[in-house]
């Protein structure tokens, strides 16, 4: 999960720095991030809403929902705030997203050498606060990920396949030997942050089949909706746990299809008015 989350957070470093070179507006950068992400943030919420009264949970009409609601709930966890809101489960990446797009704009002005210090920097700080600061969720490393992105998408650095590769089962063989040998365990964020990188650089050099792309578009257009509700809709009709994953995971797919479908109508109906 944790590989998946900087996978993920890296790739909006990456992509976001290809996209918005040199000089852009900053007011017209977070309108547009606010625009995409507000209706479908909206529309979640509101199923959500209904979810949650005919379920008749507690806590919905506290302040921490309203929190929760505008994707802030991060700060409640890294505040260590009690929340007893419905809302907000797994928000803290959405309120790290938001951050990021905030202070994107300032670290795209770095150049390469000022923007490999700040990240190298920025790496045994998280490492360090790692130690000494910890969630139950793996917020420094998935922050590292949205830094190490830019990086990335700055120097456009291209790795032998092989290499990468061989890089990652070589960091993955270490770190199973540093925890199940040594009894060590304090490194896993190093290893399985290079882990991670040295997988990206991999897949970066992989031409992938057109019906894995095709798939990887239809659910490349629901991943914001999967990731808000699907903690929410793991149910359990059977008994059986196989079938009810299975089950699950298509009722997941599915309300989060129907989701993204009304986020679109919406946004094309705006657009169409102004």
């Amino acid at each position: 999960v944790t590989v998946g989350l900087i996978i993920f957070s890296f790739s909006s470093g990456y992509f976001t720095t290809v996209k918005y070179t040199g000089n852009f507006s900053r007011k017209s950068f977070w309108l547009k991030k606010f625009e995409r992400l507000g209706i479908n943030l909206l529309v979640i919420n509101a199923f959500l809403l209904i979810l949650f009264l005919f379920q008749g949970r507690d806590g919905i009409g506290t302040w921490h929902s309203l929190i929760n609601v505008l994707g802030l709930n991060g700060f409640l966890n890294w505040f260590r705030i009690a929340d007893p809101s419905p809302f907000g489960a797994g928000m803290w990446f959405f309120t790290l997203l938001m951050i990021f797009y905030l202070v994107f704009p300032f670290l795209n002005q770095l150049n390469r050498f000022a923007c490999t210090v700040f990240t190298v920097s920025f790496i045994f700080s998280a490492f360090f606060l790692e130690q000494h600061i910890i969630y139950g969720h793996a917020l420094w490393l998935t922050t590292c990920g949205f830094i190490t992105g830019i990086w990335g998408g700055k120097n456009k650095l291209q790795l032998p396949f092989t290499l990468c590769l061989l890089s990652a089962v070589f960091l993955f063989m270490a770190m199973m030997g540093c925890n199940l040998v040594f009894h060590l365990k304090q490194f896993n964020f190093l290893f399985i942050l290079f882990f991670s990188l040295a997988s990206i650089y991999a897949c970066l050099r992989v031409t992938v089949p057109g019906w894995v792309y095709k798939t990887a578009l239809f659910f490349s257009g629901i991943l914001f909706e999967i990731y808000l509700v699907h903690s929410y809709l793991f149910i359990k009709p059977t008994q059986v746990k196989g079938l009810d994953f299975l089950i699950s995971i298509a009722v997941i797919v599915s309300v989060s299809k129907v989701l993204s479908l009304i986020s679109s109508k919406i946004h094309s109906q705006l657009r169409s008015r102004v």
